[in-house]
């Protein structure tokens, strides 16, 4: 049986940190105090691994290109990454980078996260979400993955269970990975494996089976005001059947 009470936890921290960076960086105050801050608590924490999104190392460009806050990827990598890997002996950190297209600007940020030796896993941009509806994108993720294998020297392989390609090194240890669009090939079966999404909604915390194309069919994950197993589950059940799970089941009616 899960831990409700611990799960709720981590979300509403996760949910607060974000609420709080993002507050902070549209008044447009005490950026570099809270990327030095979050380094620091993050380093005397008792976490031992984290995931850290920056798609753009460019000089002056936010992390986030396409999100309008947010500070600045070099910021975040020198006065963020850096320090908590130094401090971060034996843990494990990794970037995530989404690819919009542009070669260079996520082969930059791959180097810059090699040279810290750091995993660095590779997102192409969602199809669903950006409109895009040509091959073009897809042709430049499959020409970055080759360039980043010949450049790293590392063995580009299929790894089967979550149909997607890694590349290997002589050790066959896998410090880059990349991810195709499995929503644009509607490869609901491997989506189901990699997440699930939970959000705050108007009426508390809610399951999101197909998160990228049925946005709004959610399972409310509480009953009578408390956290429910059986919601958990159903969530678990009918996620990763895709943007129309919800036909022939409880939740068809509260779309």
């Amino acid at each position: 049986m899960m831990n409700l009470d611990r799960l709720q936890r981590y979300i509403v921290l996760a949910t607060y940190l974000r609420v709080v960076r993002s507050q902070r960086t549209r008044a447009g105050t005490r950026k570099q105090e809270w990327v030095c801050l979050a380094a620091s608590a993050l380093a005397r924490s008792a976490l031992d691994n984290i995931s850290i999104g920056i798609d753009s190392v460019d000089p002056r460009e936010r992390s986030k290109p396409l999100s309008p806050a947010g500070v600045e990827g070099t910021r975040l990598l020198e006065q963020f990454v850096t320090p908590l890997a130094q401090a971060w002996t034996g843990r494990f950190i990794k970037l995530d980078v989404v690819f919009y297209g542009d070669k260079r600007q996520t082969l930059d940020v791959i180097r810059a996260g090699r040279s810290l030796g750091l995993n660095v896993s590779v997102v192409e941009l969602n199809g669903v979400m950006a409109n895009v509806t040509d091959q073009e994108m897809r042709n430049l993720f499959l020409e970055l993955i080759a360039e980043t294998a010949a450049e790293f020297s590392l063995e580009a392989k299929l790894h089967k269970p979550l149909n997607e390609i890694y590349l290997f090194d002589r050790a066959e240890q896998t410090p880059i990975k990349f991810y195709q669009d499995h929503c644009r090939d509607r490869d609901c079966g491997h989506c189901r494996k990699l997440h699930l999404r939970v959000s705050p909604t108007g009426k508390g915390w809610g399951a999101v089976p197909c998160f990228l194309q049925a946005q709004s069919r959610i399972i409310p994950l509480a009953v009578d005001g408390r956290m429910s197993a059986e919601r958990f589950e159903d969530a678990i059940r009918y996620n990763g059947r895709g943007p129309s799970w919800f036909a022939g089941t409880p939740y068809e009616s509260l779309g």
